[in-house]
């Protein structure tokens, strides 16, 4: 678990990837489900869209507009570790 408690102005972004990835381009998502026997989960699918939401922590102290892919990936409750 990794709690931060605050973020400096001007603290650069971390790039994840070398390019986003565009609709048909296929993704793979890891994950630890607490609900499962298994340590690990992985999954492939496809990309179906891509778009730019707002996204705001659970306190609503930090607040992103960050682009959101949409999968077809099955991915099931807790896989996220959530």
């Amino acid at each position: 678990f990794i709690q931060v408690d605050h973020i400096p102005k001007g603290t650069p972004n971390i790039p994840l990837a070398a390019k986003s990835q565009e609709p048909g381009d296929e993704h793979f998502s890891i994950g630890h489900p607490g609900s499962s026997k298994f340590l690990w989960v992985f999954t492939s699918g496809r990309v179906k869209s891509r778009g730019q939401q707002d996204w705001v922590s659970g306190t609503s102290f930090y607040k992103r507009s960050c682009q959101v892919l949409n999968t077809e990936g099955l991915t099931n409750s807790g896989d996220s570790g959530g």
